[in-house]
């Protein structure tokens, strides 16, 4: 009987020692608290310039007389120039109320229109002067003589008294002598209103501009990702900047789908590594003792943007595209260009190349799907010209006839010619973007229209017309097809 006590003691005292090792070993091989996971990264400070890290969804130019163009590859240095002008008289002036004719009667003239992707702070990004900021959506820039500039927030309009010289008209005129392609308005294209309203249907007159020329050899590329798991000398060198030289505390796993994860402090600072090229970062060992200091957009920004600039260190091509605040919480995302163009990113991002949220004034997360290592692709053995819009409406009109039945509860079509009419009078923007399936595997960087019918976008294929992604907006984010 004593030798059985002695051995279930004996048990005893080996359970118990076996549990405290193994707490030691699993507190030293997910991190040291006091001194790793707890360390505040040593980030550098950057300036932020604020031409470079916004960046217009949409630059049009009316040379007047119902001729656009929204087609160039200039756009960088194009809206260098527009945003000086912009932010140097805003900066002096007084934003004041306007009304929407004065809108509508400069677009139709001599005219650049810009399109912001979402709403941005006019005091923050251009220096402007009102009793409450404003929330820009587009800017339109009359060219003929005119001294105010106009912005447009949702429904409301206003003005700004400016000084134009003759720099926007020096380079307006030189894209109009260069040659360009042409695009009309939806209602010049097709007379729309006049065809609706003669059968008793009432309808807007629709300003969005489409192409009515040839658009030829716009360049395709083929990518890279941002970072590769298999190269373990880069994925050491972001690993590294998040968790220091010394890795001895770091715990490595592989997810059954094959992402590549590091962590620390029984999960609560991760960075992972996906194959398809996604990089994410959580940070959740934030202090919450901050929440006493109330921090701004303006410092909330800057710390995203300094992450970036040390995290990816190329950030050139990057623009802050939305954001948002929630609580304590900033969120910023970015978008990215080549050539120019914005580039539209499917998948998880919702069209993004990162996702940073801010929560009291330290990085919360993380999330980057971007390509890198951009190599033009010859199209001209494939494809001798990109598919006009008719012929791309046409070949997707039932997708696009069913989406528009649900998205407007259309219960009937009585005739199908001002059926098809309502349709293309509510397309509310055509423009160009390129296109990656950063969901998949893919590298390969699409040309392709986006046209927004109501809450829906579509991204078609500029050379071969077909369908890339059908996204729905929600009240509560984005729905993809």
């Amino acid at each position: 009987m004593k030798w059985e006590r002695f051995k279930s003691f004996l048990l005893i005292i080996l359970t118990v020692s076996s549990l405290s090792l193994t707490g030691i070993y699993m507190l030293r091989t997910t991190g040291e608290i006091d001194e790793t996971a707890s360390k505040i990264i040593d980030i550098p400070s950057v300036n932020i310039e604020l031409s470079e890290i916004i960046h217009p969804q949409g630059l049009f130019i009316n040379f007047g007389g119902d001729s656009h163009t929204a087609f160039f590859f200039e756009i960088n240095d194009i809206w260098k120039e527009i945003y000086k002008v912009i932010y140097d008289n805003m900066s002096k002036a007084t934003v004041q109320l306007a009304d929407d004719n004065i809108w509508r009667t400069v677009l139709q003239e001599r005219s650049i229109h810009i399109s912001m992707e979402n709403e941005i702070s006019a005091e923050y990004f251009f220096g402007g002067k009102a009793d409450d900021d404003i929330m820009v959506d587009e800017i339109c820039i009359p060219l003929l003589g005119r001294d105010f500039i106009l912005l447009k927030s949702g429904d409301q309009y206003y003005k700004v008294a400016a000084v134009f010289d003759n720099t926007l008209e020096t380079i307006v005129s030189k894209i109009e002598s260069s040659g360009y392609v042409e695009f009309k308005t939806i209602e010049k294209r097709f007379s729309i209103q006049n065809i609706l309203s003669t059968n008793g249907i009432i309808a807007k007159k629709n300003m969005t501009i489409i192409p009515i020329s040839e658009i030829r050899e716009i360049p395709f590329y083929k990518s890279e990702f941002l970072v590769n798991i298999l190269d373990v000398a880069s994925v050491e060198n972001y690993v590294q900047k998040i968790f220091g030289a010394n890795l001895s505390f770091i715990k490595k796993m592989t997810d059954y789908d094959g992402t590549v994860i590091y962590l620390t402090n029984y999960g609560k600072k991760t960075l992972s590594f996906g194959e398809n090229g996604s990089l994410e970062y959580i940070n959740n060992m934030i202090s919450e003792n901050h929440t006493a200091k109330e921090y701004s957009f303006a410092d909330d920004l800057q710390t995203a943007w300094e992450f970036i600039s040390y995290f990816e260190e190329n950030n050139k091509d990057l623009f802050l595209s939305d954001y948002k605040k929630i609580g304590n919480v900033s969120y910023f995302y970015f978008n990215a260009r080549i050539n120019s163009y914005n580039i539209y990113y499917g998948g998880k991002n919702n069209g993004n190349a990162v996702e940073i949220r801010i929560k009291n004034n330290e990085i919360n997360y993380y999330y980057s799907n971007r390509r890198t290592n951009f190599e033009i692709f010859d199209v001209g053995m494939f494809w001798d010209k990109a598919e006009s819009f008719s012929k791309i409406f046409d070949t997707n009109f039932e997708l696009i006839s069913q989406n528009y039945q649900t998205d407007f509860n259309i219960d009937e079509i009585n005739e199908m010619r001002l059926y098809i009419l309502q349709i293309v009078n509510d397309i509310e923007a055509f423009d160009f973007v390129y296109f990656i399936d950063a969901s998949a595997k893919s590298n390969n960087v699409i040309p392709a229209w986006r046209i927004k019918i109501g809450p829906r976008c579509y991204y078609f294929d500029i050379y071969e017309g077909i369908l890339l992604e059908d996204i729905k907006e929600k009240a509560n984010g984005l729905e993809k097809n």
